[in-house]
Parts: C-alpha cells; structure tokens; sequence
C-alpha cells in the first residue's frame, strides 16, 4: 500500500527544521511534526476524514481544530538541556500553527516572552526572532499539520497516565516506538512520543480548547516573502 508505505517513512524521517541557536541553544519541534517534508500525505490524512471506522471501540484521536498548550519536550537524561519548554498555538480553520521557545516554565502572573519563534501559515515556515526583528523562511511549500494525522494510530487500551489520570493509548503499528495518550472524559492530548532516531516524548498541558487569537498568526513584516 503506497499510502501506508509514505507514512512510514515520513513518520522515520528526522525533522529537518534548521536548529537555530538562541542563548547557545538548539530548538527543535516534537517529531511527528516532521510531516511537513511530505505534502502528498497531508492530503491523504486529510481524505482520511472521509472514511473513519466507526466500528473501532475506541476512535483514532482527531486534533482539535483550534487549541494551545504548553509542550514540554522531553529528551534523554543525558541531554545537556532534557526538557524544552514551548507555547503551542494551532488553528487548522486558518491552516496555522505557531511554536514559541523558552528556556524555562514560567510561573503563572510572569510574562511569556518567546526569544524563538517557528510559524507555519500562508503553507510556510517562518524562524522568527522577535527581539532582533529578523526572520528566515525554512519552507515555502509546507502544510499545517492536519487534524487526522493520528488515523494510522491503533488503540491499544486504557490505563492511568502519570499514575492518575484515566487515559487511552494509541500506537502506530508501523513503528511501535510512536505512541500518543489521551485523557479518556474529554479525548484532550496528553502525550505523543517521538521516533527512534529522536527519542523522547511531548506532554501536553495547561490545554486550552477554543478560537485562538488572529494575531497570534500573522507573519511579521520583517518576514522576506516566499519566491
């Protein structure tokens, strides 16, 4: 099968967003995220709205269309830096998402003050340093990253996630090493691992559902245009 064949190999390809060096410190994104370098499965995840299995006990996870959270990245505990802080902002009805990098969690009542930013919009990836005013464009021709990207996910059951919270565990049966949790009550995005050759996982948190903020989305006029 051709479709699940380019699954299975854009979810093994490593991300090739540039790291960029903020403070001496490499940014990357959560790896499924990868998805991107490979536009003809974007379309087929999309078709795949079309055609769910209503007869599974327990659905694939369909992506709210319009959320944020707060990403912690986890990496080996080797990693010099294992844990990445990120402000995650998605809203499939304008096709945009947008990443802003920290150092550290921020106490509620502090300002967040992004020193990196990664916008997709306009089908664009834009690396965007607020504090300098520059901008780079990393693709011209890159899709947001679907709703349905986690149809090829199997369920695999329920169990407490961190010990508490009742959660379904979905696995990809083309590699076992990619997993994604969800709490059971409301189907909000725990957890998703990365692949082999990135190894760790993003937990999801602080999950607000509901219509984002256009601003957040706007690319910024010191942005170059994509040729």
């Amino acid at each position: 099968n051709r479709i699940i064949a380019s699954m299975k190999s854009a979810l093994f390809a490593l991300l090739l967003v540039a790291a960029v060096a903020v403070k001496a410190k490499p940014f990357s994104l959560p790896s499924h995220f990868a998805l991107c370098d490979h536009p003809h499965l974007f379309s087929a995840l999309n078709d795949r709205e079309k055609s769910l299995d209503i007869s599974a006990a327990v659905q694939p996870p369909v992506w709210p269309f319009q959320w944020n959270a707060t990403l912690a990245k986890i990496g080996p505990e080797e990693d010099a830096n294992p844990i990445q802080w990120t402000k995650f902002y998605y809203d499939y009805t304008v096709k945009s998402n947008r990443f802003e990098f920290y150092d550290h969690y921020l106490n509620l009542g502090l300002n967040w003050t992004a020193s990196f930013v990664i916008l997709f919009a306009n089908n664009s990836i834009y690396h965007i340093h607020p504090y300098e005013q520059k901008c780079s464009i990393r693709s011209c021709n890159c899709p947001v990253l679907s709703p349905w990207w986690l149809q090829q996910f199997t369920y695999k059951g329920s169990s407490p996630f961190r010990g508490g919270i009742p959660a379904d565990f979905f696995q990809l049966q083309a590699d076992p090493s990619l997993t994604y949790w969800q709490r059971s009550r409301d189907l909000t995005p725990l957890r998703s691992t990365n692949q082999a050759n990135d190894p760790g996982a993003t937990d999801y948190s602080d999950v607000m559902i509901g219509p984002q903020d256009p601003a957040l989305f706007k690319i910024p006029p010191y942005c170059p245009p994509c040729m």
